[in-house]
C-alpha cells in the first residue's frame, strides 16, 4: 500500500503542472467564487449561504473556502483546482485500498479522470466521497466497531454534501455485503 500512496502522490504532483492552462468552465468560477464568498461574509451569513442557498452540494464550496483561507497569496483559480486535484488523489488512494493495483492504475491513467480531476467541478469530489463511503461502510459491516460505524455515518454525510446524486450509492455496500455474506459477520440474518 505504501507504493500505491507514493504513486498517487507523484501523479497528483504531476497534475499540479499547468493547472491554469486549461480554459475555465462557468461552473468552476461559481464554485471558486462561492468559496471566496464564504470567507468574505460574516459567519452567520456564510452558514446561511452554505445551508440554505447551496444546500444541495455544499462540500466543494466549503473545501474551496478553507483552501482560499489557508493560501490567500496563491491565485484563487489555482488554489481551487488544487483542492479538487488533492481530493481526487485521496480518492485514488481509497480506490487502491478497495480494488487493488488494477483499479488504482485505471483511475490514475484514465484520461477522463485526468481531465476532470484538474477542474473545479463536483464530480471528482463526489467520486472521492463515494469511495470513502463505500470503504467505511464495508469496514463497519465487516468489523462492527463503534469507531467504524461513526466513520461510516460521517462519510455518508460527506457523500450527501458532495452532491445529491450520491444517494444512488447508498445501497451499494449493503448489496455487496449481502452477496458476500460470509465476509460480513456483523450482518444480522433477516427472517
Amino acid at each position: 500500500m505504501r507504493w500505491a500512496v507514493i504513486l498517487v502522490v507523484l501523479v497528483t504532483l504531476v497534475r499540479f503542472i499547468n493547472l491554469l492552462k486549461t480554459p475555465v468552465f462557468g461552473d468552476e468560477g461559481l464554485y471558486c467564487y462561492l468559496g471566496y464568498q464564504i470567507n468574505q461574509l460574516p459567519p452567520q451569513d456564510s452558514f446561511n449561504l452554505v445551508v440554505n442557498f447551496w444546500k444541495d452540494a455544499p462540500l466543494l464550496p466549503v473545501l474551496n473556502a478553507a483552501a482560499l483561507k489557508l493560501f490567500p497569496h496563491l491565485p484563487p483559480l489555482w488554489t481551487c483546482r488544487a483542492v479538487v486535484t488533492v481530493t481526487a488523489g485521496l480518492g485514488a488512494v481509497i480506490l487502491f485500498s478497495l480494488g487493488g493495483w488494477w483499479a488504482g492504475l485505471f483511475y490514475l491513467l484514465n484520461p477522463f479522470s485526468f481531465f476532470l480531476d484538474r477542474t473545479i467541478l463536483m464530480e471528482p469530489v463526489l467520486n472521492t466521497a463515494m469511495l470513502a463511503f463505500i470503504a467505511a461502510a464495508l469496514a463497519a459491516m465487516k468489523r462492527g466497531t463503534k469507531l467504524l460505524l461513526i466513520l461510516a455515518a460521517f462519510s455518508t454525510g460527506l457523500l450527501l454534501a458532495a452532491k445529491q446524486t450520491g444517494v444512488l450509492v447508498l445501497p451499494i455496500p449493503l448489496v455487496w455485503a449481502l452477496l458476500k455474506r460470509r465476509q460480513f459477520p456483523y450482518l444480522k440474518p433477516v427472517n
